[in-house]
């Protein structure tokens, strides 16, 4: 969790499965390739009903990056945070 405000994305590699972790993977490697900062996490249904799905935090990745990197591993959507913190949902 950032302590400051700025600019932030959320994305996941897609759905559960063996897929998902090949598509995971990939975007690690990407953003390692790019030198962006990034912190895993995991999303979760508070219910415990969905199985957690694996996520990346990519402080100051800029929304154009946010919006190329949610097409290229397929999202349905995007979280992405400008630099007053008001969350973005951004959807394909």
């Amino acid at each position: 969790m950032r302590v400051h405000t700025g600019r932030f994305e959320s994305l996941r590699s897609g759905e559960p499965g063996q897929d998902n972790e090949t598509r995971q993977a990939s975007l690690l490697q990407t953003l390692d390739q790019h030198k962006v900062v990034y912190f895993l996490g995991e999303g979760c249904h508070p219910s415990g009903n969905w199985p957690a799905e694996p996520s990346v935090l990519a402080p100051n990745l800029p929304l154009d990056g946010c919006k190329r990197l949610g097409m290229r591993f397929h999202q349905n959507a995007v979280l992405w945070c400008d630099a007053k913190a008001i969350p973005h949902f951004l959807c394909y």
